[in-house]
């Protein structure tokens, strides 16, 4: 046996669980890129499982890391900032879990994540690769029964996770104190260690009452590498006020990632 052989041999085998932790990928479409030849082979471990080695799947992580720097980065966006604005937002959770359900090769329902989109934040020309959330309320479950709906929230739980573990970035607009589900995307994402983005609102600024201390979204902004706190406007609506988190937030990923703006033609 050769000493490189061996030495491969001896490099440490991580199993397809940990693989797909570390690299967010579904296992439908970890074995599509094995097929495609655009992922490591995996290598034969105990009980007749399969596990992947550490370095291969270090080197992958590095190569896509080092490719993502040079394009648009990953934008997860929470809270109330992926509702429609007068048909020029396209951010309300695009990606329907109802439609990338598959099965996996054990027959076992999965998620197929879907490819990011490039997008524009409204009124900027600040471009990003948008990379979630996901719906679960969608016309495929409404009206049907209670398992069918337990699954494609599961389905939109697993799909956000994936889209969180992707992005680069994680962008939250906290507009009052009910964002329970944004709050702990924010949570996984400081956990991931990605950036975090967090813009609030100025009804959670209102005196006397200080709603950001008293709800405890001090934590959410703590995790923050950037908080924005919108300024209040008279007369201003919620719209207004999500157009104002787009721009606050298109000038911080300007920042961050300067390949962003648009180009003139």
């Amino acid at each position: 046996m050769s000493s490189a052989s061996t030495s491969r041999l001896n490099k440490h085998v991580i199993s397809t669980d940990e693989v797909l932790a570390r690299t967010a990928l579904s296992k439908s479409m970890l074995y599509k890129l094995v097929r495609q030849e655009k992922f490591p082979h995996p290598v034969p471990m105990s009980n007749r499982s399969i596990g992947w080695f550490e370095v291969d799947i270090e080197n992958w992580l590095k190569t896509k890391q080092a490719f993502r720097h040079s394009h648009l980065p990953l934008i997860y966006i929470t809270g109330k900032m992926d509702r429609k604005q007068g048909g020029d937002i396209s951010c309300w959770r695009i990606f329907d879990s109802s439609q990338h359900m598959v099965l996996d090769e054990s027959g076992v329902e999965d998620i197929q994540i879907a490819p990011p989109q490039e997008m524009v934040f409204h009124g900027t020309q600040t471009r990003f690769m948008y990379s979630g959330p996901w719906s679960a309320y969608n016309d495929y479950v409404r009206g049907s029964t209670a398992e069918s709906i337990d699954g494609a929230r599961n389905t939109a739980y697993r799909g956000a996770i994936q889209g969180i573990s992707r992005a680069d970035v994680v962008l939250a607009y906290l507009e009052d104190s009910l964002v329970y589900g944004s709050l702990v995307e924010i949570g996984y994402a400081r956990a991931a260690s990605k950036r975090v983005i967090v813009i609030t609102s100025p009804a959670l600024h209102k005196p006397p009452l200080d709603e950001i201390w008293d709800s405890g979204l001090w934590v959410a902004v703590r995790a923050a590498d950037r908080h924005i706190e919108l300024p209040y406007h008279p007369g201003h609506t919620s719209e207004d006020y999500r157009c104002l988190a787009y721009v606050h937030a298109a000038k911080i990923i300007a920042e961050w990632y300067p390949n962003t703006s648009i180009r003139s033609s």
